[in-house]
């Protein structure tokens, strides 16, 4: 997701130019703590959203009832997409789908299963702050 990419180049930037890492340290830690605190200060969703290729029809997951195999997390959100809406909403053969890691779930469950579409956490309030675009990371989403 762009915030982790863009976090990685802030910390890598400054280790370069400080050579301090006691300094990156001190920036690790806040920056992390404010994604934490979440609220309106938090970041955009659209930071927070993954978009991988979905190649559907070619998972060994697809075929099996019940076996070890499980989708990747995009091709779990396009197959709930096209159970939602039909065949009309499944994506094209290796086209990207957006999705959001979700916090709330049960204990121990599986990251796959916490991953839904970006429209679900604006539309069920997982995190979503409305019309802002804001998230709430401490609330809804990772």
């Amino acid at each position: 997701c762009r915030l982790a990419s863009d976090f990685q180049r802030e910390l890598l930037c400054e280790v370069f130019q400080t050579k301090d890492l006691a300094r990156v340290r001190h920036l690790f830690v806040h920056r992390t703590a404010e994604l934490l605190r979440g609220g309106v200060a938090g970041p955009p969703l659209t930071d927070l959203v993954f978009h991988r290729e979905a190649r559907l029809g070619t998972y060994r997951a697809e075929d099996e009832d019940g076996g070890s195999a499980t989708l990747p997390p995009q091709a779990a959100v396009a197959h709930d997409a096209i159970a939602a809406g039909g065949c009309t909403a499944a994506p094209e053969f290796g086209a990207r789908v957006a999705y959001v890691v979700a916090m709330a779930g049960t204990g121990g469950s599986r990251l796959v299963d916490r991953c839904i579409a970006p429209g679900g956490v604006v539309e069920g309030g997982g995190g979503g702050g409305g019309s802002s675009g804001r998230s709430s990371t401490s609330e809804g989403i990772a």
